[in-house]
């Protein structure tokens, strides 16, 4: 998924303005500026660790921040279809998307966890909660069936605790209604 950047640089009274640089991993990051904002986003093309670093410009001064963290592998499933094994390394937060229907009724199984303590959050297409996550351990767990308001991409959060890894199924089901 895309990373979004956003910078701010200005310098007061400086006929040149002010020249920013911004590089994900090494790699330059194309930016759009509007009033001293600096905006652009990066695709990473792999799961693991990311970088972003800053560099500002002005008047013969240099001004540079860095910012890191992990991108998450993302992986992606079928309501009713095969299930999906997820991994998580140190610091990760896999995240499982499917493409729902408004009005079906979603539930997830997750079996064959190697991770000691998860949670799972299910999330709708603008991002926000439908329900409270569900937390379980290696002996897995079920999200309860859950209605989807609108048709759209949505996705499911998995969120080791601390510093846990490692993997799990999980299997998405349509359930009829009762």
């Amino acid at each position: 998924e895309p990373v979004q950047v956003r910078v701010r640089a200005h310098r007061c009274g400086s006929a040149d303005g002010v020249v920013v640089g911004v590089t994900a991993n090494g790699v330059a990051v194309e930016l759009a500026a509007a009033d001293g904002v600096y905006t652009g986003s990066v695709t990473p093309a792999e799961a693991g660790p990311l970088t972003i670093q800053v560099k500002a410009s002005a008047d013969g001064q240099t001004a540079s921040r860095s910012v890191a963290g992990t991108v998450s592998r993302l992986f992606s499933a079928v309501p009713g279809g095969p299930p999906v094994t997820v991994t998580a390394g140190v610091g990760q937060n896999p995240k499982l998307t499917f493409a729902g229907t408004a009005g079906d009724r979603i539930s997830v199984a997750v079996s064959g966890a190697t991770i000691s303590f998860t949670s799972l959050a299910l999330r709708d297409p603008q991002g926000g909660a439908l329900g409270a996550p569900v937390y379980f351990g290696t002996g897995g767990g079920l999200l309860e069936p859950r209605e989807l308001p609108v048709t759209g991409t949505y996705s499911i959060l998995v969120d080791p605790y601390g510093s846990a890894s490692g993997s799990m199924t999980l299997t998405l089901h349509l359930v009829p209604p009762d």
